[in-house]
């Protein structure tokens, strides 16, 4: 009886301590971002890249995104924080919805999430149907 309370306590143990490596992407996400190269990667017939390219449609400006475990947003530019707003990751992770106080929530689907590397696709809407690709690296 001895030895199966021991194996009992030793097989919850080992299964708390894989739960908890378990890869989780709101943990992951967590941390300061470096924009580091926008793209666009696809657009409608009528819009040339060339043209999204030179005026930077709807790109965010900040050139480092701070998420934090509150589920706040932090926009940098220059050290200097310009923006902030509520995130929260949708579906099973490869989603991030960030809203912007008063305004309607965007979408940004997430294509890579490791512990260096950041790639989000983001849907422009405004004037021209385009998909804008972000590529972040984290910083230390």
């Amino acid at each position: 009886m001895k030895l199966s309370g021991s194996f009992l306590l030793l097989t919850i143990v080992i299964f708390l301590y894989v739960a908890a490596c378990e890869y989780n992407p709101e943990r992951s996400i967590v941390g300061d971002w470096k924009a580091i190269s926008h793209e666009y990667v696809k657009a409608d017939a009528g819009a040339a890249l060339s043209h999204l390219e030179s005026h930077n449609a709807e790109l965010p400006v900040a050139d480092t995104w701070r998420f934090k475990e509150n589920n706040t947003l932090y926009f940098i530019y220059n050290h200097k924080i310009i923006d902030s707003a509520e995130w929260k990751l949708k579906g099973r992770g490869h989603l991030v919805s960030i809203v912007y106080h008063g305004r309607e929530p965007e979408k940004y689907q997430i294509r890579q999430l490791s512990k260096e590397d950041l790639v989000i696709y983001y849907n422009l809407k405004k004037d021209v149907r385009a998909i804008a690709k972000i590529e972040f690296q984290r910083q230390h």
